[in-house]
């Protein structure tokens, strides 16, 4: 008795998914009545449950995956007729005597919650005792969704991965070569004929001295004195010899512009009115 009531259980679930296919392709006769969905059902009882959008249509181990097409047909549905009137209710039949239990038949696949189907019809058109889904024209283990024609064989599992090769061993390195040997050292290339002769040095008795002394003090406490070389001379040298003051330091002594002559400053190290005397020397020889 428990198996009978599982198939009534698959069975009415069967039904309630095909009234709502139906429902919902009567919307646009166009459609078929199944559209490109997929279920899953267990390999193990025949449960069936619909695959989610987020599972990417696959099934999980232990269950097939099959179009809902391909369990219910593929059958276009006709446009929806109009009601008919409500008949009156009929008189309740007799219960009749209840029959001998049926060979028990392979248990079927589960079938998918369904949709409220819309309001079924009066109790003389509807599924009565004599025309509705009875044990000889339902699904039943023969002709219904069985273990022969309904589940196919499991996948075979992937083979193992070949494993790496072993990687090769490096090569040996080649031996450096030799360095040469140094050449020999070649002979001494012939002496280069005598140069020219220099001309004459500076001839020291040409050398004019030129001198300037100063003891001008400026606001910056610094002295000035400049040597001018004679015409058609230019300074070649110069120098410089300080007295009086304490401490004085000389800050510059250099030829001026063109060599004309030679200049010097000291500064004195306190107070700016002290005496201080600066000599300039400058050594000229003619330019030409």
């Amino acid at each position: 008795m428990k198996v009978k009531s599982k198939w009534w259980v698959t069975l009415v679930g069967l039904l309630v998914l095909l009234a709502s296919s139906s429902a919902l392709a009567g919307s646009t006769a166009a459609k078929p009545r199944f559209q490109n969905s997929y279920v899953c059902v267990n390999l193990h009882d025949g449960l069936i449950k619909v695959i989610s959008r987020r599972q990417h249509n696959r099934c999980a181990t232990g269950w097939k995956r099959y179009k809902v097409s391909d369990i219910f047909g593929k059958g276009m549905r006709g446009a929806q007729g109009t009601p008919g009137p409500r008949g009156p209710a009929g008189a309740a039949g007799p219960q009749g005597a209840p029959g001998a239990n049926g060979a028990q038949g392979p248990q079927g696949f589960m079938g998918l919650q369904g949709l409220i189907g819309p309001a079924g019809l009066n109790g003389t058109d509807g599924l009565n005792g004599t025309d509705g889904l009875n044990g000889t024209d339902g699904l039943n283990g023969t002709d219904g969704l069985n273990g022969i024609d309904g589940l196919n064989g499991t996948d075979g599992t992937d083979g193992l991965n070949g494993t790496d090769g072993l990687k090769g061993s490096d090569g040996q390195d080649g031996t450096p070569g030799v360095n040469g040997a140094n050449g020999a050292t070649g002979p001494a290339g012939p002496t280069g004929p005598q140069g020219p002769a220099g001309s004459d040095g500076l001839n020291g008795s040409s050398v004019v001295t030129a001198t300037d002394t100063s003891t001008v003090v400026d606001a910056n406490a610094v002295v000035t004195a400049t040597a001018t070389c004679p015409a058609s001379h230019i300074a070649i040298s110069g120098g410089f010899l300080e007295a009086g003051a304490t401490s004085p330091s000389v800050v510059e002594s250099h030829a001026t512009p063109a060599f004309a002559g030679w200049v010097a400053k000291a500064k004195t190290q306190g107070n700016a009115q002290q005496s201080v005397s600066l000599t300039v020397y400058a050594y000229c020889v003619p330019s030409s």
